[in-house]
């Protein structure tokens, strides 16, 4: 089964999802907290020091365990949609949507790939918190700044107006996990690998934006963990979380970072089901 999009076609076998085109991975859509497995990017197959490279890792107690054996997955358009019913351990339903994007063009970026995850349960009350992180090589990790800290240290609201980001973009680094919040700057970072021309941009939607931690990896590289949903959930709500990555150039890629995270930020909510 195959659905065709200017950057990359979604082939499904089973429970195997595999993208080709501008970016060629592979998922296990059994296994979502593997995320996707990136072999080429942009045409250009990655050196061998970036096999470590894992997009959209989503994690919840259930898929580490064999009571993830099952999912209802399809493709829709430019979406790959995997369903998962509640367990045990973790009584929701997750749906993991992700989707080809096409970055526009006055903010200079290149194509995209988004994950959106909705949650809901039959319980009268409880916390679905669950994890998403990317698996980066060897890099400087950034996270974009305020243009006016005092002003933006709240979590900004769904349609509300982007606050300004600023021109500069904080290192993080260290031997030890750096934490990262809405008062330091916006749910935005920069990816530099070494000796490659482009960056990668990380960013969550606006109002998603809770908790985050760049954790070195030693010779492996670092990974960005996000998490998300730790405010209770009630029967007959969807909770829902979107969460981008886009391929730039190096060149100005700081600029661009931010020309594509205000852009996010304007953005309706996803309202969607799925």
């Amino acid at each position: 089964m195959t659905e065709k999009h200017r950057h990359t076609l979604w082939r499904l076998e089973g429970s195997n999802a595999r993208a080709e085109g501008a970016i060629e991975a592979d998922a296990d859509l059994l296994r979502p907290h593997e995320g996707l497995a990136v072999r080429r990017t942009g045409g250009i197959a990655l050196p061998a020091r970036w096999c470590c490279l894992r997009f959209l890792q989503t994690d919840w107690p259930a898929p580490r365990t064999d009571a993830a054996d099952r999912c209802d997955a399809f493709i829709r358009g430019s979406d790959l949609i995997a369903a998962y019913p509640p367990q045990a351990e973790f009584p929701f339903q997750v749906a993991v949507s992700r989707r080809w994007i096409d970055a526009a063009p006055e903010t200079g970026g290149r194509f995209g790939l988004e994950t959106i995850v909705s949650v809901n349960t039959p319980l009268l009350d409880s916390r679905p918190t669950l994890e998403m992180t990317n698996r980066w090589p060897q890099a400087d990790v950034l996270q974009l700044t305020w243009a006016d800290p005092a002003g933006a240290a709240q979590a900004q609201t769904p349609g509300a107006r982007p606050a300004p980001i600023g021109p500069n973009a904080r290192l993080l680094a260290g031997k030890n996990p750096i934490g990262c919040t809405n008062a330091d700057g916006p749910g935005c970072w920069l990816i530099r690998p070494a000796g490659v021309s482009i960056s990668f941009v990380e960013m969550l939607y606006p109002s998603d934006f809770e908790q985050s931690v760049v954790e070195p990896c030693g010779s492996d590289g670092c990974s960005l963990r996000h998490r998300f949903f730790r405010r209770p959930l009630e029967k007959g709500v969807i909770f829902r979380c979107r969460w981008r990555v886009h391929l730039v150039n190096r060149s100005d890629d700081a600029a661009t970072a931010a020309a594509l995270s205000t852009a996010f930020a304007a953005e309706s909510p996803f309202l969607s089901v799925y």
